[in-house]
């Protein structure tokens, strides 16, 4: 597998596979992973990929005018919308939080952007190197608490199983899904 951490943890033990043919056939969506600069070697071979984070229900997008949220003000923005045009039949922002790892999962996810990736918020140092000011991280707890306070979320959030989204989807009763595992290549 392929991750982030991968030199950190496992360099010292692999070798760099860069000159490998089948390197130049990896999926693009992991040159982010891949080809940074820092990380200039490939140590792992690709076991799978998956598809994780938001799962857009594109009929209910395309029906309410919504573009795809990049930003978490986006993302709220778009949440409050389908609020107000469903007039409450559609759960804006759907998590199966019947397993504990889906809702950890929405952190993962959402934190990435945030603390990482983010023009403004770049804090991967800071993570790798131990001083990172975790009140930074309070803002995306916020988030999420606020999304819960305007009803944004799936009443059964703590409860709701990952088996339920396919169908609820495809009845039009969510618009976004945020858990792992409902796509993988």
């Amino acid at each position: 597998m392929i991750h982030g951490w991968a030199k950190l943890r496992y360099s010292e033990y692999v070798a760099d596979l860069k000159e490998m043919d089948w390197v130049k056939q990896l999926d693009p969506s992991l040159d982010q992973i891949l080809k940074r600069p820092r990380w200039e070697s490939v140590r792992l071979s690709a076991e799978s990929s998956k598809k994780d984070g938001l799962s857009f229900n594109a009929n209910l997008l395309k029906e309410y005018g919504i573009e795809v949220p990049r930003t978490l003000d986006e993302l709220k923005s778009a949440l409050l919308t389908v609020k107000e045009k469903s007039k409450g039949d559609v759960v804006p922002l759907w998590i199966p939080g019947g397993d504990n790892s889906n809702i950890a999962q929405v952190f993962d996810e959402l934190a990435t952007p945030l603390l990482i990736t983010d023009q403004k918020h770049q804090y991967g140092k800071e993570l790798e190197n131990g001083s990172f000011d975790w009140s930074l991280y309070t803002p995306l707890a916020q988030f999420m608490k606020a999304l819960k306070d305007q009803d944004l979320l799936n009443k059964d959030v703590l409860t709701a199983k990952l088996s339920q989204a396919p169908e609820l989807m495809a009845q039009n009763k969510n618009r976004l899904h945020l858990c792992r595992r409902i796509l993988r290549t």
